[in-house]
């Protein structure tokens, strides 16, 4: 689970810390119910 910094202006998006405290762009997948990130 991610620890939310910011919402985005994209639905369902958020800048977030991952487990290593580094900032990604989080989102959730509604199909899986799994957090995905992507390195910003």
């Amino acid at each position: 689970m991610p620890i939310i910094t910011k919402e985005t202006n994209i639905e369902g998006y958020y800048l977030a810390l991952n487990d290593n405290g580094q900032e990604t762009l989080a989102f959730i997948d509604s199909f899986t119910m799994v957090w995905r990130y992507y390195m910003i």
